[in-house]
This record gives structure tokens, C-alpha cells and sequence, in this order.
């Protein structure tokens, strides 16, 4: 829904932002931290959210003439809240970053410059 930053930096590591957006009905928060950015590459973004260290890498490479992008994400819960509910949000977690994943297919193969 939307992308709050919430430092001075934009596309570099030590970014900071806030992203809001909808999961199951209700408006979530969550403040991300750029730690690792290689253009071209990979980025890797972290959070503290519900009891949870989220550890996320986006990866691209090239395959046979087109880009992959991959996600690899770590959920690591600290606190008992964080144990309860991830197997809760396991699915509705899967589910969304698909469709984020699908959005940035999209988003990149209509915006393709032509040959």
C-alpha cells in the first residue's frame, strides 16, 4: 500500500524504510533495513517484526537470455509470540510473496524496451 523511508538513504545499503501494506484485511507495518546491495546482483534486507528476525535476499542471474530473480527468506522467532505465530502466517506469508514475486514480473516484462 505504500513505502515510507525513514532515513536519508534510498538505494544503498543503511537504508531504512517503513512498508505498509494489507494481510488478511488489516493494514501491516513493517520497518526494513537495507544491509547488503550488489547492482545487479543481490539485495538483502532484514526486520524485527512480531517477535521475528526476518532475513531476506533477493538474488538475479542470468539464464539463457532472460533474468531470474530469486527470494530466499529466514524467519528466525525470539520471542514466544514469534514461536506461536509462525506457523500461522506460514501460508498467508507464502501466499503473499508470490504474488509480490508475480507483481514484479509484471511489473518488469510490460516496462521490457523493445528491440
Amino acid at each position: 500500500v505504500n513505502i515510507e523511508f525513514t532515513n536519508d538513504i534510498r538505494n544503498a545499503v543503511g537504508a531504512k524504510f517503513r512498508e505498509t501494506r494489507i494481510v488478511a484485511g488489516r493494514e501491516a507495518k513493517t520497518d526494513l533495513e537495507i544491509i547488503e546491495y550488489v547492482v545487479n546482483d543481490h539485495v538483502r534486507l532484514v526486520s524485527d517484526t512480531g517477535g521475528t528476525h526476518w532475513d531476506s535476499v533477493f538474488t538475479t542471474r542470468a539464464v539463457g537470455g532472460q533474468t531470474e530473480l530469486k527470494l530466499v527468506m529466514e524467519a528466525t522467532p525470539k520471542t514466544l509470540r514469534g514461536r506461536l505465530t509462525m506457523p500461522l502466517v506460514r501460508g498467508v506469508l507464502k501466499k503473499a510473496l508470490t504474488a509480490d514475486m508475480l507483481a514484479v514480473k509484471d511489473y518488469v516484462e510490460a516496462n521490457r524496451p523493445s528491440s
